[in-house]
């Protein structure tokens, strides 16, 4: 009969001490936890106790932590999680955050302060038409203000100095293109001066209400939603044509439909072109016709001259023309 074979004991690795078997690679980098309902480990003929495990008793749970987790995946894994955190706020990894907007920036950015004087022009109209102000008491003012724009942008454009400082003053009002080049407002004043001169009075006012407020109403409303329409013009969209056309409507309506009636005592003989009377065009006809005047006006783009001085101008000349074909 043979002698007993005395059972040698068995060489246990630590978790995470080897580095050759696939299995202790694994346990490296995960968090074990175990539930054993019924197991008793002195019970177990086969187990051995591992020295260099750590064991966390707690109710019938057993955690098993690996201890050779390397300090290198650590920083790896805190890096790959700032660098996801940076992307979902869409700064670029390696760049500062760029720094929060100011208030006056983004007024010059949307050109607030230029709307703001390019829109008060118009009620600046109608105040002087209710005055009852004659063609050629605006005129003379019209014409000196005109001279004076003209002169201040011939002498910036010639003396880098003086440009900087007209710059710096009246930058608020100005495009980037503008600093080196004639203002829009020389071309604005510029036009109103050629309709007022040129136009019956009521064709020459509802000129400056397209200029002042369907020119606005179209590069607002393109700015925020151009980009959704087609464009019918190179930088003309489809959203800033209605609201020109729109724009131009209301503002028919409310000259014609009210000004022209409520203070039909400041007229004299002649100064109002169009009339109900005087037209095959009723005032809903004339004003769809004015509203598509000042769309075609503000999308025209005639040898890259300045809008500021095309709309008022072709305006006057299509609702000119529109009124003396209907003629009764």
């Amino acid at each position: 009969m043979s002698a007993p074979v005395t059972p040698q004991p068995q060489k246990t690795t630590a978790v995470g001490s080897g580095i050759g078997s696939p299995q202790l690679a694994s346990i490296r980098k995960r968090l074990i936890n175990a539930s054993f309902d019924s197991y008793n480990e002195e019970d177990d003929p086969t187990f051995i106790a591992d020295e260099n495990t750590e064991v966390s008793d707690s109710e019938d749970s057993v955690s098993v932590i690996s201890t050779d987790i390397s300090l290198s995946d650590a920083t790896d894994e805190s890096v790959a999680t700032k660098r996801g955190d940076l992307t979902e706020k869409g700064v670029s990894v390696g760049q500062s955050e760029p720094e929060p907007e100011t208030w006056k920036q983004w007024m010059i950015r949307h050109e607030i302060p230029r709307k703001a004087l390019h829109s008060s022009i118009g009620p600046f109209a109608l105040y002087l038409y209710v005055l009852g102000c004659t063609m050629n008491q605006i005129l003379y003012p019209l014409s000196a203000l005109t001279l004076v724009l003209f002169l201040n942008d011939f002498i910036r454009l010639r003396y880098p100095g003086y440009n900087a400082v007209a710059t710096r003053l009246f930058g608020v009002i100005s495009r980037q293109s503008e600093i080196h080049g004639y203002n829009g407002t020389l071309f604005y004043a510029l036009g109103v001066l050629m309709v007022f001169t040129s136009a019956p009075k009521d064709i020459a006012v509802m000129s400056v209400l397209l200029l002042s407020w369907a020119d606005t109403a179209a590069s607002t409303v393109g700015r925020l939603w151009g980009k959704y329409t087609p464009q019918v013009m190179p930088g003309k969209s489809l959203a800033g044509c209605i609201a020109s056309f729109l724009t131009g409507v209301v503002s028919c309506y409310l000259f014609y439909g009210y000004f022209c009636n409520v203070y039909s005592y400041v007229n004299k003989p002649g100064d109002i072109f169009w009339t109900p009377d005087s037209s095959l065009m009723n005032l809903h006809v004339y004003a769809v016709a004015t509203g598509v005047a000042a769309s075609v006006s503000e999308a025209a783009d005639i040898g890259g001259i300045d809008d500021n001085l095309i709309i008022p101008v072709l305006s006057a000349i299509l609702l000119y023309g529109l009124v003396y074909a209907t003629k009764v």
